[in-house]
Protein backbone atom coordinates (compact mmCIF):
# COMPACT_ATOMS: atom_id res chain seq x y z
CA UNK A 1 0.00 0.00 0.00
CA UNK A 2 2.78 2.43 0.86
CA UNK A 3 4.25 2.48 -2.64
CA UNK A 4 0.78 3.07 -4.02
CA UNK A 5 0.23 5.93 -1.59
CA UNK A 6 3.42 7.67 -2.66
CA UNK A 7 2.74 7.12 -6.34
CA UNK A 8 -0.94 8.04 -6.35
CA UNK A 9 -1.08 10.92 -3.91
CA UNK A 10 -1.31 13.48 -6.73
CA UNK A 11 -4.06 11.68 -8.63
CA UNK A 12 -7.43 13.34 -8.53
CA UNK A 13 -9.83 11.99 -5.94
CA UNK A 14 -13.02 10.42 -7.31
CA UNK A 15 -16.38 10.95 -5.59
CA UNK A 16 -19.64 9.83 -7.19
CA UNK A 17 -23.06 8.40 -6.42
CA UNK A 18 -23.72 4.78 -7.35
CA UNK A 19 -27.26 5.03 -8.67
CA UNK A 20 -27.93 1.30 -8.25
CA UNK A 21 -27.08 1.14 -4.55
CA UNK A 22 -27.59 4.81 -3.64
CA UNK A 23 -24.17 4.78 -2.00
CA UNK A 24 -21.41 7.34 -2.35
CA UNK A 25 -18.27 5.89 -3.92
CA UNK A 26 -14.96 7.54 -2.95
CA UNK A 27 -11.63 6.51 -4.45
CA UNK A 28 -8.15 7.95 -4.25
CA UNK A 29 -5.17 5.64 -4.80
CA UNK A 30 -5.55 2.70 -2.39
CA UNK A 31 -8.52 4.33 -0.63
CA UNK A 32 -11.73 2.67 -1.79
CA UNK A 33 -14.75 3.80 0.21
CA UNK A 34 -18.44 3.02 -0.02
CA UNK A 35 -20.60 5.33 2.07
CA UNK A 36 -24.24 4.71 2.94
CA UNK A 37 -26.15 7.67 4.38
CA UNK A 38 -29.73 7.57 5.65
CA UNK A 39 -31.30 10.92 6.51
CA UNK A 40 -34.75 12.46 6.90
CA UNK A 41 -33.77 15.28 4.55
CA UNK A 42 -33.47 13.89 0.98
CA UNK A 43 -30.97 16.62 0.12
CA UNK A 44 -28.36 15.40 2.60
CA UNK A 45 -26.98 12.70 0.30
CA UNK A 46 -26.26 15.14 -2.52
CA UNK A 47 -24.83 17.70 -0.13
CA UNK A 48 -22.51 15.12 1.41
CA UNK A 49 -21.45 14.03 -2.06
CA UNK A 50 -20.35 17.56 -2.93
CA UNK A 51 -18.86 18.22 0.48
CA UNK A 52 -16.51 15.20 0.48
CA UNK A 53 -14.63 16.09 -2.72
CA UNK A 54 -12.10 18.36 -1.05
CA UNK A 55 -11.39 16.45 2.20
CA UNK A 56 -11.03 13.13 0.36
CA UNK A 57 -8.33 14.64 -1.83
CA UNK A 58 -6.40 15.75 1.26
CA UNK A 59 -6.19 12.36 2.98
CA UNK A 60 -3.41 10.72 0.93
CA UNK A 61 -1.12 13.77 0.82
CA UNK A 62 -1.44 14.21 4.58
CA UNK A 63 -0.53 10.55 5.18
CA UNK A 64 2.40 10.73 2.77
CA UNK A 65 3.83 13.71 4.63
CA UNK A 66 3.99 11.64 7.81
CA UNK A 67 5.02 8.27 6.37
CA UNK A 68 8.37 8.14 8.21
CA UNK A 69 6.50 8.33 11.51
CA UNK A 70 3.73 5.96 10.43
CA UNK A 71 6.30 3.32 9.44
CA UNK A 72 8.03 3.47 12.82
CA UNK A 73 7.52 1.09 15.73
CA UNK A 74 5.00 3.04 17.81
CA UNK A 75 7.12 2.60 20.94
CA UNK A 76 9.95 4.50 19.24
CA UNK A 77 7.92 7.50 18.09
CA UNK A 78 9.24 10.53 19.95
CA UNK A 79 6.85 13.16 18.65
CA UNK A 80 3.20 12.53 17.69
CA UNK A 81 2.15 13.26 14.12
CA UNK A 82 0.23 16.41 13.26
CA UNK A 83 -2.52 15.07 11.01
CA UNK A 84 -5.87 13.96 12.44
CA UNK A 85 -5.79 10.52 10.81
CA UNK A 86 -2.11 9.93 11.55
CA UNK A 87 -2.67 10.88 15.19
CA UNK A 88 -5.55 8.41 15.40
CA UNK A 89 -3.37 5.69 13.89
CA UNK A 90 -0.67 6.30 16.49
CA UNK A 91 -3.18 6.22 19.34
CA UNK A 92 -4.61 2.89 18.21
CA UNK A 93 -1.19 1.35 17.68
CA UNK A 94 -0.01 2.53 21.10
CA UNK A 95 -3.02 1.05 22.88
CA UNK A 96 -2.24 -2.39 21.40
CA UNK A 97 1.56 -2.22 21.55
CA UNK A 98 1.68 -4.60 24.50
CA UNK A 99 0.56 -7.45 22.26
CA UNK A 100 3.21 -7.17 19.55
CA UNK A 101 5.55 -4.80 17.74
CA UNK A 102 3.26 -2.53 15.72
CA UNK A 103 3.53 0.55 13.56
CA UNK A 104 0.67 3.03 13.12
CA UNK A 105 0.11 1.60 9.62
CA UNK A 106 -1.67 -1.34 11.25
CA UNK A 107 -4.84 0.75 11.50
CA UNK A 108 -4.67 2.96 8.41
CA UNK A 109 -7.82 1.61 6.71
CA UNK A 110 -9.94 1.75 9.85
CA UNK A 111 -8.66 5.20 10.77
CA UNK A 112 -9.56 6.58 7.34
CA UNK A 113 -13.06 5.09 7.69
CA UNK A 114 -13.44 6.70 11.13
CA UNK A 115 -12.32 10.06 9.78
CA UNK A 116 -14.76 10.09 6.87
CA UNK A 117 -17.63 8.89 9.09
CA UNK A 118 -16.83 11.63 11.60
CA UNK A 119 -16.71 14.34 8.94
CA UNK A 120 -20.15 13.42 7.66
CA UNK A 121 -21.58 13.11 11.16
CA UNK A 122 -20.19 16.51 12.17
CA UNK A 123 -21.60 18.32 9.14
CA UNK A 124 -24.95 16.69 8.40
CA UNK A 125 -28.07 15.54 10.23
CA UNK A 126 -28.33 11.81 9.57
CA UNK A 127 -30.07 8.75 10.92
CA UNK A 128 -27.34 6.32 9.93
CA UNK A 129 -23.87 6.52 8.38
CA UNK A 130 -21.90 3.46 7.25
CA UNK A 131 -18.41 3.91 5.80
CA UNK A 132 -16.81 0.78 4.34
CA UNK A 133 -13.11 1.04 3.50
CA UNK A 134 -12.29 -2.31 1.95
CA UNK A 135 -13.97 -4.24 4.76
CA UNK A 136 -12.95 -1.95 7.61
CA UNK A 137 -16.20 -0.28 8.59
CA UNK A 138 -16.99 2.80 10.67
CA UNK A 139 -20.59 3.64 11.43
CA UNK A 140 -22.81 6.00 13.38
CA UNK A 141 -26.38 5.18 14.37
CA UNK A 142 -28.88 7.79 15.49
CA UNK A 143 -31.52 7.11 18.13
CA UNK A 144 -33.51 3.90 17.57
CA UNK A 145 -31.47 2.97 14.47
CA UNK A 146 -30.06 -0.52 13.90
CA UNK A 147 -27.60 -2.15 11.56
CA UNK A 148 -27.25 -5.79 10.52
CA UNK A 149 -23.67 -7.05 10.27
CA UNK A 150 -22.84 -10.13 8.21
CA UNK A 151 -19.84 -12.16 9.38
CA UNK A 152 -17.98 -14.47 6.99
CA UNK A 153 -15.90 -17.53 7.80
CA UNK A 154 -13.38 -16.76 5.06
CA UNK A 155 -12.15 -13.38 3.79
CA UNK A 156 -12.09 -14.77 0.24
CA UNK A 157 -15.68 -16.07 0.29
CA UNK A 158 -18.79 -13.87 0.24
CA UNK A 159 -20.98 -16.34 2.12
CA UNK A 160 -22.33 -14.93 5.38
CA UNK A 161 -22.27 -17.46 8.20
CA UNK A 162 -23.53 -15.24 11.02
CA UNK A 163 -25.56 -12.05 11.23
CA UNK A 164 -25.37 -9.69 14.20
CA UNK A 165 -27.79 -6.81 14.74
CA UNK A 166 -26.33 -3.71 16.37
CA UNK A 167 -28.41 -0.95 17.93
CA UNK A 168 -27.76 2.70 18.65
CA UNK A 169 -27.07 2.00 22.34
CA UNK A 170 -24.40 -0.59 21.64
CA UNK A 171 -20.83 0.56 22.44
CA UNK A 172 -19.63 -0.35 18.96
CA UNK A 173 -18.70 2.02 16.14
CA UNK A 174 -16.24 -0.03 14.14
CA UNK A 175 -15.90 -3.45 12.53
CA UNK A 176 -12.88 -5.00 10.81
CA UNK A 177 -11.95 -8.39 9.38
CA UNK A 178 -8.50 -9.88 8.82
CA UNK A 179 -7.19 -13.19 7.49
CA UNK A 180 -4.12 -14.60 5.80
CA UNK A 181 -5.71 -14.34 2.35
CA UNK A 182 -6.97 -10.79 2.90
CA UNK A 183 -5.75 -7.50 1.44
CA UNK A 184 -2.88 -7.17 3.92
CA UNK A 185 -0.16 -9.57 5.01
CA UNK A 186 -0.81 -11.79 8.02
CA UNK A 187 1.57 -13.61 10.34
CA UNK A 188 -1.11 -16.19 11.15
CA UNK A 189 -3.37 -18.71 9.46
CA UNK A 190 -6.89 -17.50 10.33
CA UNK A 191 -9.40 -17.72 7.50
CA UNK A 192 -11.13 -14.74 9.07
CA UNK A 193 -11.14 -12.77 12.30
CA UNK A 194 -13.87 -10.17 12.70
CA UNK A 195 -13.69 -7.67 15.54
CA UNK A 196 -16.28 -5.23 16.88
CA UNK A 197 -14.85 -2.27 18.79
CA UNK A 198 -15.58 1.33 19.71
CA UNK A 199 -13.87 2.60 16.55
CA UNK A 200 -12.90 1.13 13.19
CA UNK A 201 -9.30 2.04 13.96
CA UNK A 202 -9.34 -0.14 17.07
CA UNK A 203 -11.17 -2.94 15.29
CA UNK A 204 -8.67 -2.85 12.41
CA UNK A 205 -5.70 -3.10 14.77
CA UNK A 206 -7.24 -5.84 16.90
CA UNK A 207 -8.40 -7.95 13.96
CA UNK A 208 -4.90 -7.90 12.49
CA UNK A 209 -3.22 -8.89 15.76
CA UNK A 210 -5.73 -11.61 16.62
CA UNK A 211 -5.46 -13.05 13.10
CA UNK A 212 -1.68 -13.05 13.53
CA UNK A 213 -2.09 -15.02 16.75
CA UNK A 214 -4.28 -17.71 15.15
CA UNK A 215 -1.17 -19.65 14.25
CA UNK A 216 0.92 -22.80 14.57
CA UNK A 217 4.45 -21.47 15.14
CA UNK A 218 7.10 -23.67 13.56
CA UNK A 219 4.63 -25.90 11.72
CA UNK A 220 5.90 -27.18 8.34
CA UNK A 221 2.33 -27.00 7.10
CA UNK A 222 2.49 -23.19 7.12
CA UNK A 223 4.54 -21.69 4.28
CA UNK A 224 5.98 -18.27 5.09
CA UNK A 225 8.03 -15.64 3.33
CA UNK A 226 9.64 -12.38 4.39
CA UNK A 227 7.22 -9.50 3.92
CA UNK A 228 9.91 -7.34 2.35
CA UNK A 229 10.45 -9.96 -0.38
CA UNK A 230 6.79 -9.71 -1.33
CA UNK A 231 6.50 -5.94 -0.89
CA UNK A 232 9.70 -3.87 -0.50
CA UNK A 233 7.76 -1.08 1.24
CA UNK A 234 6.08 -3.28 3.86
CA UNK A 235 6.38 -2.03 7.43
CA UNK A 236 6.67 -5.71 8.46
CA UNK A 237 10.13 -5.77 6.82
CA UNK A 238 11.81 -9.17 7.44
CA UNK A 239 8.95 -10.67 9.45
CA UNK A 240 7.64 -13.90 7.95
CA UNK A 241 4.11 -13.67 6.56
CA UNK A 242 1.86 -16.55 5.57
CA UNK A 243 1.68 -17.43 1.88
CA UNK A 244 0.11 -20.90 2.06
CA UNK A 245 -1.43 -23.30 4.57
CA UNK A 246 -1.61 -27.06 4.11
CA UNK A 247 -4.13 -29.57 5.44
CA UNK A 248 -4.67 -29.24 9.18
CA UNK A 249 -5.74 -31.83 11.72
CA UNK A 250 -8.48 -31.17 14.24
CA UNK A 251 -5.99 -30.74 17.12
CA UNK A 252 -3.98 -28.27 15.04
CA UNK A 253 -7.07 -26.24 14.20
CA UNK A 254 -8.13 -26.19 17.85
CA UNK A 255 -4.67 -25.12 19.02
CA UNK A 256 -4.41 -22.30 16.47
CA UNK A 257 -7.85 -21.00 17.41
CA UNK A 258 -6.97 -21.24 21.10
CA UNK A 259 -3.86 -19.13 20.51
CA UNK A 260 -5.96 -16.42 18.88
CA UNK A 261 -8.77 -16.66 21.42
CA UNK A 262 -6.36 -16.06 24.31
CA UNK A 263 -5.19 -12.80 22.72
CA UNK A 264 -8.77 -11.73 22.00
CA UNK A 265 -9.75 -12.44 25.62
CA UNK A 266 -6.89 -10.26 26.86
CA UNK A 267 -7.97 -7.43 24.56
CA UNK A 268 -11.55 -7.71 25.76
CA UNK A 269 -10.45 -7.71 29.39
CA UNK A 270 -8.43 -4.56 28.74
CA UNK A 271 -11.49 -2.85 27.23
CA UNK A 272 -9.89 -2.60 23.80
CA UNK A 273 -12.53 -4.59 21.92
CA UNK A 274 -16.16 -5.50 22.37
CA UNK A 275 -16.25 -8.86 20.60
CA UNK A 276 -14.29 -11.08 18.23
CA UNK A 277 -15.26 -13.87 15.87
CA UNK A 278 -12.47 -16.28 14.85
CA UNK A 279 -12.71 -18.82 12.04
CA UNK A 280 -10.36 -21.51 10.70
CA UNK A 281 -11.27 -24.35 8.34
CA UNK A 282 -14.94 -24.24 9.27
CA UNK A 283 -14.33 -24.13 13.02
CA UNK A 284 -15.19 -21.02 15.03
CA UNK A 285 -14.64 -19.31 18.33
CA UNK A 286 -16.47 -16.25 19.70
CA UNK A 287 -15.12 -13.89 22.34
CA UNK A 288 -17.77 -11.51 23.59
CA UNK A 289 -18.57 -9.01 26.30
CA UNK A 290 -20.66 -10.14 29.28
CA UNK A 291 -24.43 -10.17 29.15
CA UNK A 292 -25.77 -6.88 30.45
CA UNK A 293 -23.02 -4.65 29.08
CA UNK A 294 -25.37 -3.47 26.37
CA UNK A 295 -28.87 -2.16 26.83
CA UNK A 296 -31.75 -1.52 24.50
CA UNK A 297 -34.41 -3.82 23.13
CA UNK A 298 -33.33 -3.23 19.53
CA UNK A 299 -30.13 -5.28 19.70
CA UNK A 300 -29.06 -8.84 20.38
CA UNK A 301 -26.21 -9.86 22.66
CA UNK A 302 -23.25 -11.32 20.78
CA UNK A 303 -23.26 -14.04 23.43
CA UNK A 304 -26.27 -15.42 21.59
CA UNK A 305 -24.54 -15.90 18.24
CA UNK A 306 -25.28 -19.37 16.92
CA UNK A 307 -22.08 -20.99 15.68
Amino acid sequence: MLAVVARDKMEKAFVALDQKTNRIVMRHGPIDLFVKIDADDPNVLGAALRFMNEPLGEILPSLCEELPVLLTNVEHIAFPPKGTIAEKMCESAASFSGFDMVTPMISVAGSVADYVCGLIDDNFETRRIIVNNGGDIAFKLDQDQTMAVGICDDVTAPDISTTVTLGWLDPVGGIATSGWRGRSFSLGIADAVTVLATTASQADTAATLIANAVDLPGSPKVIRQSAIELSPDSDLEERKVTVDVGALSQPEISQALLNGTEIAECMKAAGLIHSAYLSLRGHRRVVCSPVGVRTGSNSHQLNHIAI
